[in-house]
């Protein structure tokens, strides 16, 4: 599964009026992760780009924080280390 069709980022999304990738990039800047998100689209280049004028709540951020997933690719700090073994 996608993270960004995770029902936790889905029910954040859905709640900010936001799209499940802002919501992951958001919570990615949270947490000081410098993200680069890869697309053609010119639509999907302009909804990345306001995803920086986003801040995710406390109770959002938490929420996220307790999810037990394993996307190393893009959502988690230590995932160099993951991928190199």
């Amino acid at each position: 599964m996608e993270i960004e069709k995770s029902e936790e980022i889905k029910e954040i999304a859905d709640k900010m009026s936001i799209s499940p990738m802002q919501v992951c990039l958001a919570f990615a800047r949270s947490k000081s992760v410098v993200t680069v998100p890869r697309t053609g689209n010119p639509d999907h280049m302009a909804e990345n780009l306001k995803s920086l004028d986003i801040t995710l709540a406390k109770e959002d951020i938490d929420t996220l924080d307790q999810m037990e997933e394993n996307w190393p690719y893009y959502w988690l700090p230590e995932a160099p280390a993951q991928t190199i073994e």
